[in-house]
């Protein structure tokens, strides 16, 4: 366990860190997993997952299940209309104990955010609110060219002071090709090979 001060000023004890995170990437896994509710939390905690993916909504009910686990909670974009209210939450979630914030929010979002020392997660690939911009809810990053943009994506991600992206429904061969080429942690989810 790390001895850590929360972004609220609390002491407190995690089992990772951004920086043990970063430190890990290309070296190990680590498992993430969701929950909604300090049960939930607690099963994950006492089974061993590495890290939280939370909305900030349900932060304190997973903090009283999960004390030590690294969480991150997500910013909804529903939820915060401006980057103001995105930065509000996003200081609100840190000083309650989130040990990093997500969104899928603009590049200034993510900038706005870590500008304020918060550690952040962007989202790329596939963005289910955005879906009606490419053409509805399928892989990316399976043409060349889609390839080529989300590596620029990536690259002003990282710009923008972001320390990982959640890499959603992104082919296989992509992020192979890409992750090594970036900074930022990688979490892929909802993976897809190419199909010849």
């Amino acid at each position: 366990m790390k001895r850590i001060y929360t972004n609220g000023g609390f002491p407190a004890t995690r089992n990772l860190n951004v920086a043990d995170i970063i430190a890990g990437k290309g070296k190990r896994k680590f498992v993430q997993t969701t929950a909604v509710n300090r049960i939930e939390a607690a099963a994950a905690q006492a089974a061993g997952i590495d890290h939280l993916s939370i909305v900030d909504h349900d932060l304190a009910e997973v903090r009283a299940g999960a004390p030590d686990t690294f969480t991150t909670a997500a910013l909804m974009a529903s939820d915060y209309e401006t980057h103001q209210d995105i930065l509000r939450a996003g200081i609100r979630a840190a000083a309650a104990g989130a040990d990093a914030v997500y969104t899928l929010r603009s590049f200034n979002a993510v900038e706005l955010l870590a500008d304020e020392g918060l550690a952040v997660q962007g989202h790329l690939g596939l963005v289910p609110r955005l879906s009606t911009q490419i053409g509805g809810l399928r892989a990316y990053g399976r043409t060349a060219d889609e390839a080529m943009q989300l590596a620029e994506n990536l690259r002003r991600l990282e710009d923008a002071g972001a320390y990982a992206v959640e890499l959603e429904c992104v082919a296989d061969e992509a992020i192979a090709e890409i992750s090594p080429r970036t900074g930022l942690i990688t979490i892929p989810s909802g993976r897809v090979g190419l199909r010849m």
